[in-house]
């Protein structure tokens, strides 16, 4: 259906749709969401390699989620650190789970500059699928 941003600090993935389905996880502020669902005020998300379920009030929904010079990526790996330069020598500031979208915004010598809770991170490509 469509990209979307997380808006809330942090909103918790579900099992089904509803506040009555179990936590599976939770998705922080700018996560990028690949919506193939909606019901109810609930959706259907792609989330680790499965389907997790949010609350919709929290995503945000801009043209296609993304902007148009922009490219989409999927993390291809079972936890990818985010660190803070192109390269492995910068500090981590946080990590993305299998299946979970990001917003490229350029790329240099096999990294991705990617758009990271409202601010910018880096991630290795050898674990981004791009497209």
């Amino acid at each position: 259906m469509f990209i979307g941003t997380i808006t809330a600090d942090r909103l918790n993935v579900r099992s089904g749709y509803g506040t009555n389905h179990f936590v599976t996880g939770t998705l922080t502020n700018g996560a990028k969401v690949e919506v193939v669902e909606s019901q109810n005020g609930w959706y259907k998300i792609k989330y680790n390699g499965t389907y997790g379920y949010i609350y919709g009030q929290f995503v945000s929904k801009s043209d296609n989620g993304i902007s148009s010079s922009n490219k989409i990526g999927t993390v291809n790996a079972t936890t990818l650190n985010v660190r803070s330069g192109y390269g492995s020598n910068y500090s981590k500031i946080g990590t993305l789970s299998n299946g979970a979208k990001v917003e490229i915004v350029e790329s240099q010598n096999g990294w991705h500059k990617i758009k990271y809770n409202g601010t910018y991170g880096y991630v290795s490509g050898d674990f981004i699928k791009v497209g």
